[in-house]
């Protein structure tokens, strides 16, 4: 059957670049023998990155859903294979991105996986991730949090709107994150989860705006009084 999908390729009709299909079915081939298997996904993710949008839309959607089951606990792939899938996911545009939150959203308690995730689309430099980092930056697992406000700073020259927006969201996000730490032990799940994000927070929101301010309550000010004023690009 897994066979019988990677041959099914070639003969989808290539609307959109028939050299790219033939490289997905190529790819694909090797994968379900992984998935079997061993291997790296290393040589796969660079083959498959670069065509992932030149793809007819019916060999991208096959290659997305069998990428996804990759991450299905059966086959048992570490980290690293794990997140070379989500790499190549982040790649394929908003059908990729989508997929990968739809993923994010069902892993539950596995950080590590949630915060790969937030990384490859921190990575992937398609502006459509931003607003996905955007949603993952309230996860309660502080690297992933973190990971998604890391990845969101590497989209700080946007359009002037898409930055205002963002900031705003993120100085929210910031401003609660600070108080809840606030007057709590220096040892406890709160304060270690401001300390955490604290340096994503102003390094983010410096990308987007070019400030350099340390405190929530500082960007805050600042946000207030640059709201309506022009932005530097």
């Amino acid at each position: 059957m897994r066979m019988l999908f990677a041959l099914a390729l070639f003969a989808l009709p290539a609307a959109a670049d028939r050299e790219s299909d033939l490289t997905a079915a190529n790819c694909m081939r090797e994968y379900y023998a992984q998935l079997s298997g061993g291997g790296s996904f290393d040589h796969l993710r660079d083959r498959l990155i670069p065509v992932m949008k030149t793809m007819s839309p019916k060999v991208h959607a096959s290659v997305v859903r069998q990428l996804n089951k990759g991450f299905d606990k059966k086959y048992d792939k570490d980290n690293a294979y794990l997140s070379a899938i989500a790499q190549t996911l982040a790649a394929g545009g908003k059908g990729g991105i989508a997929t990968l939150y739809r993923r994010f959203k069902a892993e539950g308690k596995r950080d590590d996986v949630r915060q790969l995730i937030a990384e490859a689309l921190g990575g992937c430099g398609d502006e459509d991730a931003l607003d996905t980092l955007e949603k993952m930056m309230y996860d309660a697992a502080p690297g992933v949090a973190a990971a998604a406000i890391t990845g969101m700073g590497s989209y700080g020259k946007v359009d002037e709107k898409a930055r205002k927006e963002t900031c705003k969201a993120l100085v929210k996000q910031f401003g609660k994150v600070t108080d809840k730490a606030a007057g709590k032990d220096p040892e406890g799940a709160e304060m270690k989860y401001y300390l955490a994000l604290k340096g994503p927070f102003n390094a983010t929101l410096k990308a987007f705006t070019g400030q350099e301010l340390d405190s929530a309550a500082a960007w805050d000010a600042w946000l207030r009084e640059n709201i309506t004023q022009p932005w530097a690009g």
